[in-house]
């Protein structure tokens, strides 16, 4: 648990709206972000941020619109910074079932179109969409953030299906993912989330879906449409909203266009006056996939191969032949990496590697590839940097910034989250295989007892016996996570 400063009442600062939660999006128009003025720090100088965090001073170069710093100190505490004595670190709550009103169907007019061919056609934004009209503006005292589901449409290639990665007999064509959606345990986290600020006096709290939520990307390269399945999370989503709290759904990458229903609020960006925080998915600042749509480098290769290659590969070791689900979860390998992705392309091809070599070898030159560009994929360094760039700008100086995208977690208190995936990783070490389920959100609430923000970071996990568990955890928790997955603590 980690409490961040009080929250002030400068000028430049986004007020809260005060119209109930829920009652409608207030227009940029309505609710004006103000102009960046004079840069908030000065070239070259440190920005005020508390004695404890400065330790580390990394020189890099930033630049903004409107602002240019073009040497700062990165404002974050030294990697082998020991917070295993945070206040609660380390509790493990029970995750029960929800009450019946999670559990009972949406409407139909709640459910979105399942063939994102119906879906709007996606906003035009400015350079930098922060600058947009399209962000949102929560008022609730408190507000949970998720992010990256990637539910498409129920087969093994859907990466929220429980246990998707674990079948047999053979999966071929026309079958579904093993298990039932995650949806359950989805709704398992807003009931957890209700009753614990309820027990503190918070009533409501706004509830932020920050990205890659519903897999468009892979809906379109496979040519399906979204899965009833997933129901499920629509009614959760549902029955929170029933008990007056407020559902915001930001756009990522892959689904660079929000999907319309009444249950939530369509955004670029989120922006809470009240907990001074902002949340954007973080693909803005991964040149890999940016701008948003079909046209950038990530979004053709999901469509063009990676979705399909998820799902049709040709496997010879079985007879009679038949196409066969082999690599999916390609996307799920962790570190993304030539030397994990050849790991794990030889741990499933087997004999099929005669007949699909050249396939199977222009896998693993991309992979190398995008090793050598981009240190790895996803790289996690862009979205930090990026977080910082909005850190130190005018209009949202010192704000908690949250995102998503890079699927690795990460917590910097007071400064910077990452909520990571709700999709299993495969790790690939020594030639052994793991597969690694662990799901993180993020609580940030303004206490009534001290009246100081706090933020609490919990990961999901299994018990023995299958018991769903939250654990509240510190940034050395969530460092080794991190490192287990093949990425720097930071």
């Amino acid at each position: 648990m980690a409490e961040g400063h009080p929250p002030g009442n400068a000028p430049d600062e986004i007020q809260p709206s005060a119209e109930p939660a829920g009652e409608k999006v207030r227009a940029e128009a309505d609710f004006p972000l103000p102009e960046p003025a004079a840069p908030p720090v000065a070239p070259g100088a440190v920005p005020i941020v508390p004695e404890a965090v400065v330790s580390l001073v990394k020189r890099i170069p930033l630049a903004y619109p409107g602002i240019e710093v073009p040497i700062v100190a990165f404002p974050f505490p030294e990697p082998d910074f020991d917070d295993e004595d945070a206040p609660g670190e380390g509790q493990q709550f029970d995750l029960p079932d929800p009450p019946d009103e999670f559990n009972q169907p949406p409407r139909p007019e709640d459910l979105p179109p399942r063939n994102p061919q119906d879906w709007p056609s996606p906003p035009l934004l400015p350079e930098d969409p922060v600058n947009s009209t399209f962000g949102v503006f929560g008022s609730n005292p408190a507000a949970l953030f998720v992010s990256d589901f990637h539910f498409s449409d129920g087969g093994v290639g859907d990466d929220y299906q429980a246990s998707h990665l674990v079948s047999s007999p053979p999966l071929v064509i026309g079958n579904s993912a093993a298990g039932p959606s995650r949806a359950g345990l989805f709704a398992a986290v807003l009931n957890f989330a209700a009753g614990r600020l309820a027990a503190l006096g918070i009533p409501r709290f706004d509830i932020v879906l920050n990205g890659d939520t519903i897999d468009m990307l892979e809906l379109i390269g496979r040519g399906s449409t979204l899965s009833p399945v997933h129901n499920g999370f629509f009614g959760a989503l549902a029955a929170t909203r029933a008990a007056g709290n407020t559902v915001y759904y930001l756009r990522g990458n892959h689904d660079f266009v929000v999907p319309p229903s009444p249950l939530w609020i369509p955004g670029v960006f989120y922006a809470n006056g009240s907990l001074q925080t902002f949340a954007e998915h973080g693909d803005f600042h991964d040149p890999f996939n940016w701008p948003p749509g079909l046209g950038n480098p990530g979004s053709i290769f999901v469509v063009g191969a990676g979705a399909g290659i998820e799902t049709l590969v040709t496997d010879f070791t079985i007879f009679p032949p038949a196409w066969v689900y082999e690599l999916a979860g390609i996307d799920n390998v962790r570190p993304f990496s030539a030397a994990t992705i050849t790991g794990f392309l030889r741990a499933r091809v087997g004999l099929a590697t005669r007949v699909l070599a050249p396939a199977v070898a222009a896998a693993i030159n991309a992979a190398d590839l995008a090793a050598r560009i981009f240190g790895g994929l996803p790289n996690d360094f862009q979205g930090v940097t990026g977080a910082l760039r909005r850190f130190l700008s005018a209009r949202f100086f010192q704000w908690l910034q949250v995102q998503g995208h890079t699927h690795i977690p990460l917590a910097l208190p007071s400064y910077y989250y990452n909520t990571g995936t709700w999709t299993p990783y495969i790790i690939t070490a020594g030639g052994v295989e793991t597969i690694l389920e662990t799901f993180p959100f993020l609580l940030v609430y303004l206490n009534p007892a001290t009246g100081r923000r706090t933020e609490e970071f919990f990961l999901v996990q299994f018990a023995a016996g299958g018991r769903a568990t939250a654990t509240l955890s510190s940034r050395a928790r969530v460092n080794r996570l991190r490192v287990r997955l093949g990425y720097r603590r930071l």
